[in-house]
């Protein structure tokens, strides 16, 4: 190309980091679900591993152990140090069983979900207006899918719910209707006497409470 052309072409106004981000996110975002299944996140709880060592403890050769190690670390779940890999703060947040705002649920849902949301199946859905998956209430009927569904949901809520309140003035709010979370979990955010509506639920002073059945179907 020219420099006269190169010169005439449109310089953009917009940065097209998003784009980028979004694009090349799919790359690293099966490999990410693929180390959580693989259990890499809770074997790095114990101590930092060198990539064999990885490798290793998973079963696998060391190329795709190294594949996985670094992907996970692009998106700031890993860190290396010295030839090994150990986990940051945000993994210790959300990737670890041991922690209460564990994510690792709501993954196995993604997981589960991924083959119905192939792009032949989002293009089929948009072309013949029709569902391609079953409806959500497949979900509710075994106790088995409904605690993976109640508990998924649990992890993608958790973490806002304990934090929601400190960016919202509640300062004119008497009554709190919670919709649409399922496991009624915005409620451990508040902490005053005002009602919170939810199926059976309730919050007050002394904390959150949620009825047994779904404690029991939840844990």
């Amino acid at each position: 190309m020219s420099q006269h052309i190169f010169e005439a072409i449109r310089r953009p106004c917009t940065d097209d980091r998003a784009l980028q981000e979004l694009v090349m996110g799919m790359w690293a975002y099966p490999a990410v679900l693929l180390a959580h299944q693989l259990g890499l996140f809770s074997m790095l709880d114990e101590n930092p591993r060198t990539p064999m060592e990885v490798a290793r403890a998973l079963g696998i050769e060391s190329r795709p152990a190294e594949a996985l190690l670094t992907a996970s670390a692009s998106l700031g779940l890993l860190r290396p140090e010295q030839g090994r890999y150990g986990l940051t703060p945000m993994a210790e947040d959300y990737l670890l069983a041991r922690s209460p705002t564990y994510f690792g649920p709501f993954l196995d849902l993604i997981i589960a979900a991924h083959p119905a949301c192939s792009f032949e199946n989002v293009k089929k859905a948009v072309l013949t207006n029709a569902p391609q998956v079953s409806p959500t209430s497949a979900m509710y009927r075994s106790p088995e899918q409904a605690r993976a569904f109640y508990r998924g949901m649990y992890g993608h809520s958790i973490a806002a719910a304990l934090e929601w309140r400190g960016h919202v003035d509640l300062s004119g709010s008497q009554v709190l209707l919670d919709i649409g979370v399922g496991t009624c979990r915005m409620g451990p955010g508040l902490r005053r006497p005002h009602p919170v509506y939810c199926p059976r639920t309730r919050v007050s002073e002394a904390g959150w409470t949620a009825p047994p059945e779904l404690e029991s179907l939840l844990w």
